[in-house]
Order: C-alpha cells, then sequence, then structure tokens
C-alpha cells in the first residue's frame, strides 16, 4: 500500500494530486510526445502547448525521470515527454 502522505505531494507544476484530478475532471487527459531530432524540439513543443503540464521525461537513453516543481526540465532529441494538457490544447506537430 502507498503512504496516506503521497497524496499531498506536489509533482509537475507544482499542484496536487487534488489540482490535478481537478483538471481531469475538466477534461484535461495524459499524452506523450516524441521529440524529434531537432535541437529546439523541447522549445517548440512548449511552444505549442503552453497549458500542459510536464510530469516526466523518457529519455531516449530509457532512464524515465519524474519532473518536480524545482526541475528545469531540457529534455533533449528523440527524448518522450509523458505530460498532462488539456484535450483540444495545441496543434499535432509533436504527438
Amino acid at each position: 500500500a502507498l503512504p496516506a502522505t503521497l497524496g499531498g505531494r506536489a509533482f509537475g507544476d507544482g499542484a496536487t494530486e487534488a489540482e490535478m484530478a481537478r483538471r481531469f475532471a475538466r477534461g484535461w487527459g495524459f499524452r506523450s510526445f516524441e521529440l524529434g531530432e531537432e535541437e529546439d524540439g523541447f522549445d517548440r513543443w512548449r511552444g505549442s502547448y503552453p497549458e500542459a503540464v510536464l510530469l516526466a521525461v523518457l529519455p531516449a537513453n530509457g532512464a524515465i525521470r519524474f519532473v518536480g516543481p524545482e526541475d528545469e526540465a531540457k529534455p533533449g532529441k528523440g527524448a518522450t515527454l509523458i505530460a498532462m494538457c488539456p484535450k483540444d490544447g495545441g496543434d499535432t506537430a509533436t504527438r
């Protein structure tokens, strides 16, 4: 069983589990985005999905890294991003 205090820990943009649940209830969903081989892939993704909350990065080498509110994520080429975002937000260029 998970510890009772786990639900109060901040992740992603600092939101608690309760805030993430509210976003989910408003139609947000979890999605993965594969970055290409361009140097500016992450910046382009952020520009296309400004409201997205980055939760984890799976680098090309496969070692997943969860992102916290203090982390400055700058994923490299070929990384896969796991994020929570509005279902109708952004374009399809990096999906």
